[in-house]
Parts: structure tokens; C-alpha cells; sequence
């Protein structure tokens, strides 16, 4: 599993708070919905399938 995280770039952390949890979801939940926000306006669409993985990526 190490080498797969690594061959993709996936830091693996574990938190022992169920708190801490939420918040690193939810700061990444944020961040992909502003990129998604920003790729809408700026090409009048809202379909976002064929751009998703560079939206991620970026």
C-alpha cells in the first residue's frame, strides 16, 4: 500500500482526534469547490467530469 500511496503522491496521515479528521476533509471539500467555482465562471459551464483530475491535480 506504501508503494502505491507514493507512486501517487497521497500523503497518508492518522489522527487520533475525530476532529482533526473533519477538519483536513473539510479544507480540502473547501479548496475543490473554490477551484470548481473558479473553473465555472471562467468557462461559462458547469460541467466539470473532464476537467476534475487537473482541477484535483492543480
Amino acid at each position: 500500500m506504501q508503494k502505491v500511496l507514493e507512486e501517487n503522491d497521497v500523503r497518508f496521515r492518522v489522527a487520533r482526534n475525530p476532529d482533526v479528521k473533519a477538519t483536513v476533509v473539510e479544507h480540502f471539500k473547501r479548496t475543490l469547490k473554490e477551484r470548481m467555482w473558479r473553473y465555472f465562471t471562467h468557462k461559462n459551464t458547469r460541467r466539470y467530469v473532464d476537467v476534475l483530475q487537473n482541477i484535483v491535480s492543480a
